[in-house]
């Protein structure tokens, strides 16, 4: 059976912040919103104590509205502030392992590598 779920009354991660009213309708399968929709934010339950360090000071939060209905299958892709370089030509996260000790390490955030 197809049942909604209110989204605020099961987020964890304190860089997700959702309106009242908004659902999410994927709930029949018995996982919540956050377990299914929302990839690569920091906060999460396996880089919570990453996050709590203090090491990134510029993450990526996800706001959904007051009034949003969130259908099964939708994924929020985050993961801005976590190696996808947006002021290189490419946001492909180069490696310095890989392509070898002249290329910057795209892996590690802005405020780090400047």
């Amino acid at each position: 059976m197809l049942q909604g779920q209110v989204i605020k009354d099961t987020i964890t991660n304190p860089n997700i912040q959702v309106g009242d009213h908004s659902y999410y309708s994927g709930f029949y399968h018995g996982k919540n919103f956050e377990e299914c929709a929302v990839r690569y934010l920091l906060g999460d339950p396996p880089t919570r104590e990453v996050w709590e360090s203090g090491l990134y000071s510029n993450i990526d939060k996800l706001y959904i509205g007051k009034f949003c209905s969130i259908a099964s299958g939708a994924t929020f892709m985050m993961a801005g502030n976590q190696g996808h370089r947006m002021d290189w030509i490419s946001t492909f996260p180069f490696s310095s392992e890989t392509f070898g000790d002249k290329v910057q390490d795209g892996f590690l955030p802005l405020e780090i590598l400047f």
